[in-house]
């Protein structure tokens, strides 16, 4: 149910609530550093959960799945989120389509959810990924360009995986 590319009538967001409630039940979760990562469609159920998820999940992440929700986003506090997008990608194209949304109409929506209205704060995480991010109070959303990628995990020698997770790692729900 993650939108134009992934759209059913199945409640998501309560199967997530379901999942967070009964894993907690059977181990240790610390309820406040829950997160949503997923790559393609993965990525845009992740950036979906974030809307009406808001209250169970610390921040999302992405990617090459852009947001593509069927409903105005609104979630109830703002929402920490980071996506990655390969300029080059195939499947969701960087700059969108007559049909999905792209990394800049992703990173819009997220910074006028987020409120955040400054300038970017931009670095590398290696030669071919590139990094937008901006804060807003109590969040942040960040954009990885990886020039030349295509719809597949970023370079290794970018180490995303650990990148994902210091980003998750920053942000918590509140007690």
């Amino acid at each position: 149910n993650g939108g134009k590319c992934c759209f059913s009538k199945a409640d998501d967001a309560s199967f997530l609530r379901n999942v967070v409630n009964k894993t907690s039940a059977l181990v240790n979760v610390d309820r406040r550093r829950v997160y949503a990562f997923g790559f393609s469609a993965g990525g845009v159920m992740s950036h979906t959960l974030g809307c009406p998820a808001s209250d169970v999940l610390a921040a999302v992440a992405s990617v090459d799945g852009p947001i593509e929700v069927s409903q105005p986003c609104a979630p109830a506090r703002r929402v920490p989120v980071l996506h990655f997008h390969g300029t080059l990608d195939p499947v969701f194209p960087y700059h969108g389509t007559a049909i999905y949304n792209g990394a800049d109409q992703t990173l819009a929506a997220w910074r006028a959810v987020d409120n955040c209205t400054g300038a970017a704060l931009n670095s590398t995480l290696s030669p071919r990924v590139h990094v937008a991010a901006y804060a807003g109070v109590a969040s942040e959303v960040q954009l990885a360009t990886v020039k030349d990628g295509g719809h597949r995990m970023p370079p290794e020698n970018a180490e995303p995986e650990d990148y994902i997770w210091k980003f998750f790692s920053r942000w918590q729900l509140a007690a």
